[in-house]
């Protein structure tokens, strides 16, 4: 054994780990991304994510069955396996503008699931699903549209865009209390208890 074997011997023992130890040194442990499967859609110059796990499908909008005295943000209704579903229309419920200040519905929707809850939210485009690094993740910029910051968990870059992290399972709470009180547009806050 070479002396220099021997000092390093030593100074692994004096770190606390014997020689036979595979744990690396504090220098070499990297920390290892948080990937996490996000649905990235389009809405008028605003770009969301949607986790993964919430998203169940995708919707033609086109033409839902109208609800009578609904707040303008509801679509309709559609049948999806064999359940009634409402359609949302996410730029007016997030108070976003879509291209051109467009009044005809989004032509798609992605099935969203939480809490029990389904509903399709309706938007201009879903441009890709893909795996992020949550770690990337930062907080949300005061710029954003208020209901849009508010629904927001974080901000991510995707292709040179800033994405908007929509919180999926808080925001269809809120609907359900909403729709069932008949309170409000049905994107307020939830209450606390």
């Amino acid at each position: 054994m070479t002396a220099g074997g021997a000092s390093g011997m030593a100074a692994e023992a004096s770190a606390g780990r014997g020689v036979d130890d595979p744990t690396p040194s504090a220098e070499a442990v990297e920390v290892a991304p948080c990937l996490e499967r996000l649905g990235i859609l389009r809405l008028g110059r605003w770009r969301l994510g949607v986790a993964g796990r919430h998203c169940s499908g995708l919707l033609e909008t086109s033409s839902p069955t109208p609800l009578p005295r609904s707040p303008a943000q509801v679509l309709g209704v559609s049948l999806l396996r064999g359940k009634i579903v409402p359609i949302f229309d996410l730029g007016l419920a997030l108070d976003v503008g879509r291209d051109g200040g467009a009044v005809e519905s989004p032509p798609i929707g992605l099935v969203v699931a939480a809490g029990g809850m389904t509903c399709v939210l309706a938007v201009d485009e879903i441009v890709a699903f893909e795996d992020v690094d949550l770690q990337q993740m930062r907080d949300i910029d005061t710029q954003l549209p208020i209901r849009l910051g508010r629904f927001g968990r974080g901000l991510l870059q995707h292709l040179g865009h800033d994405v908007v992290v929509l919180e999926i399972p808080a925001r269809l709470e809120a609907l359900r209390h909403r729709s069932t009180s008949g309170a409000g547009d049905g994107f307020a806050e939830a209450p606390t208890t």
